[in-house]
This record gives C-alpha cells, structure tokens and sequence, in this order.
C-alpha cells in the first residue's frame, strides 16, 4: 500500500489466503484512497490465474509476499523457484517485495545478548520445521534461490526483528 501510494504511476495486487487478512487489506486499501490502483485478491499465492484476473493488473505490477514464501519451502527450494518464475512470465517488469525471516545459525543464535530475543528466534526456527511450515532460510539461502529463478535482486534490507525485506525484479 505504501509503495503504490509513494508511487501514483503503480498499480498493486494484495494476495492473501485467509478471508480476514484479505478484509483487513482491503479497508486499509479503501482508507489509503487506493482502490483503483491496488486490489486485494483472496487465494493461494500460487493461483496465478485468479491474480492475472485482478482488475488492477497493468503492464508492471507491485506485489508482496510477507512471511509467506518460506511455507512454500515445506516443499523444496525448487517450488518457490518454480513460483518465481510463473510470475516473472506472467508479470514480467514487475516487482515483488518479499519479506523474510533471517535464519540464523546457531553460533550467531548463541551471540545474542538479548535472551528474549534469543529466545523468540530458537522458537521460531525451531517450531516451523516440527509444524510443516517450511524452514526459515538465512539471506545467503534467499538470494541463491531468487538467483535461480532468474529474478534481479534489487535491493536487500534488514528490518526489525530480525526480518529482511528482498525487492526481486521480475
């Protein structure tokens, strides 16, 4: 919503499976005065033909995927690839904005002077293994990944809480 409110020429479309996130975007769209230039379409981020149908596609599209892409990853790095490329054919000169925990390894883990945050961080990396979720990756898994897909890395930005925010050309 930011990005495409800082940018009047960009047109975006929100994907998100759960019925209540999708709500949630679409007031905050309606709010921003942004419905005609982003919208918010309730699917599974691989349901391509459903975001093509979106009547804010244009020639170049912002999309955004947060903390979404690693639960892809339950089914191998070859199937977040393989969902890179769709877009790149489906959408090609757009960008994707995907943000990402930091995996960590545990020597980094054991420098973190902050125990709450160690501690959030072991959990985290822990749990989404053991409930199916995908494993969370480092950067340098990230990067090898869109890499492969034949995505341009843009631009790599390290947020709070230990995430990090990818811009992927496409």
């Amino acid at each position: 919503i930011r990005f495409c409110a800082a940018h009047e020429k960009t047109f975006g479309v929100g994907v998100d499976i759960d019925p209540q996130t999708a709500a949630v975007a679409r007031a905050n769209i309606m709010k921003q005065g942004l419905a005609d230039r982003i919208t918010m379409v309730e699917c599974d981020l691989r349901d391509i033909e459903k975001i093509k149908g979106a009547k804010t596609i244009k020639e170049k599209v912002a999309f955004s995927a947060v903390g979404m892409l690693h639960e892809i990853l339950r089914d191998g790095d070859a199937e977040v690839m393989k969902l890179i490329k769709e877009f790149k054919s489906a959408f090609p000169g757009s960008r994707f904005f995907v943000a990402e925990f930091n995996a960590m390894s545990p020597e980094e883990l054991q420098k973190i002077s902050d125990e709450t945050f160690r501690q959030t961080v072991s959990y985290y990396q822990l749990i989404h293994p053991l409930s199916f979720q995908g494993n969370p990756l480092p950067v340098s898994g990230w990067k090898k990944i869109f890499e492969n897909a034949g995505a341009a890395i843009e631009s790599i930005d390290f947020l709070e809480n230990n995430f990090v925010l990818y811009t992927i050309g496409l």
